[in-house]
């Protein structure tokens, strides 16, 4: 039942943000205007992934299909906002390198290994994030965050890869423990889900300003 009404929050959430991104589209930022594209294409893959496992059919493949395209939706958002050369071209790097490893799991291992590549997708992005908040740290501008819409995707970014790898990390120990209570703990994930959406939200309603 808390299933249930959790997963009905998480698609609220996600569509929410669509109808948000793709009504304010116009004025979205060019670093962020694709967001609402990514918003869809994620709602879309998510329901397919939800039939097929209501029909008890493999759907594994759906999110191994969905994983470097949304690492590279999520990394150009960076790659428009960090100007640092280097950076850049370890984005590149990383995005090429993590097709390669997709590719190979979705031709050759087991889809229930999906893990791996979510776990890694996971790494990257909160690898890029943090290259984000340094390079914010560093800069000489002035920034009003409260209307840097790449600020508040990172704040949803980090929390919600951080808290997925804490309940990633603790749920088969606890599972073996208490079963009921490892279910408890995994409901929390698509309250991360949630906040993730709802950040993203924030920042399509984010009007961008730099103060020079």
């Amino acid at each position: 039942m808390i299933g249930n009404i959790l997963l009905i929050l998480y698609f609220l959430s996600l569509i929410s943000a669509n109808v948000v991104g793709f009504f304010y589209l116009s004025r979205l930022d060019d670093k962020i205007k694709p967001l609402p594209f990514y918003l869809l294409f994620t709602l879309i893959l998510d329901l397919l992934a939800e039939y097929l496992n209501y029909t008890g059919s493999e759907f594994q493949h759906v999110y191994i299909f969905f994983a470097p395209i949304e690492y590279f939706f999520i990394s150009n958002f960076y790659m428009k906002t960090i100007d640092d050369t280097n950076i850049k071209k370890g984005i590149i790097i990383s995005q090429i390198l993590y097709l390669i490893v997709c590719l190979v799991y979705f031709f050759i291992f087991n889809f229930n290994k999906h893990y791996y590549i979510f776990n890694l997708r996971g790494v990257l992005i909160i690898i890029i994030t943090l290259l984000y908040f340094k390079n914010l740290y560093s800069t000489k501008e002035i920034i009003n965050l409260k209307e840097e819409a790449i600020f508040w995707i990172s704040i949803g970014n980090l929390l919600f890869w951080t808290g997925t790898f804490f309940i990633v990390a603790l749920i088969t120990p606890i599972r073996k423990v208490d079963s009921k209570m490892g279910d408890l703990l995994y409901s929390i994930n698509p309250l991360l889900n949630v906040f993730l959406y709802t950040m993203f939200i924030k920042a399509i309603l984010c009007k961008t300003k730099i103060y020079q």
